[in-house]
């Protein structure tokens, strides 16, 4: 179980880890790609092209911090082979981490930084500022 708590908590961290690449790495990919909505859309599109090799480095980041989470998931699959679980242990193994990850993105994703923090990303020519979305209103 204890093996299970790290890599949720593994798996919470990188995907963080996505989410601050695809803000300030590559927001346009991120934006135009991942399901933001049409407003955060329109944008990001008005935003000036960042540098082709902080894109480049943006997607080699990205894909792995992608090949992160599917190890993480490998692992937790192979230790319970190699720890001879039962199907109930292991469907237990993943729903705890799976549930962990949904109740992490629940309050720091979505309540924390959606409702408390109130911030969206904003292009401007010498990078990014940060301002509050009521001003945008």
């Amino acid at each position: 179980m204890f093996l299970t708590i790290i890599l949720t908590l593994l798996f919470c961290g990188l995907v963080t880890a996505a989410m601050a690449v695809f803000l300030f790495m590559i927001p346009k990919f991120g934006a135009t790609h991942f399901g933001a909505p049409e407003d955060i859309q329109k944008m990001v599109k008005k935003m000036p092209d960042l540098p082709k090799w902080k894109n480049a480095q943006g997607m080699s980041l990205f894909i792995l911090i992608v090949l992160g989470i599917l190890g993480s998931f490998f692992w937790a699959g192979l230790d319970a082979v190699h720890t001879d679980m039962d199907f109930g242990q292991v469907f237990l193994r993943f729903v705890v981490m799976l549930e962990g990850y949904k109740l992490y993105d629940i309050f720091f994703f979505d309540y924390l930084m959606l409702t408390k923090m109130q911030c969206v990303l904003i292009g401007i020519k010498s990078g990014y500022l940060m301002r509050n979305s009521r001003e945008l209103t």
